[in-house]
């Protein structure tokens, strides 16, 4: 804080949650109500990482693979996704 002149320093970590525009202490703080303080955030989750395993990136192979061997034909019913919609949920 700019201009501002402390005679004493107390630092100590305090893990929180954000939760808006507000951190919410996880564990009680001992200052009295209004005390101007610094926080310095350090976010506790892990970094995302692009890379994966090779067991993850077989996974999905073998499930985009299955997926290409799906059928690609619409019934011949000759009914649409809004007929389906419309005989399903609306009253007879």
């Amino acid at each position: 804080m700019p201009g501002a002149k402390y005679t004493s320093t107390m630092s100590h970590m305090i893990p929180a949650v954000f939760n808006a525009r507000t951190f919410r202490p996880l564990e009680p703080v001992e200052l009295a109500e209004g005390t101007p303080a610094v926080v310095q955030v350090e976010s506790a989750q892990p970094a995302v990482s692009d890379e994966i395993n090779e067991d993850t990136r077989k996974a999905w192979c073998d499930y985009l693979d299955r997926m290409e061997r799906l059928p690609d034909n619409s019934p011949k019913d000759g009914l649409t996704n809004r007929d389906h919609d419309r005989i399903i949920y609306e009253a007879v």
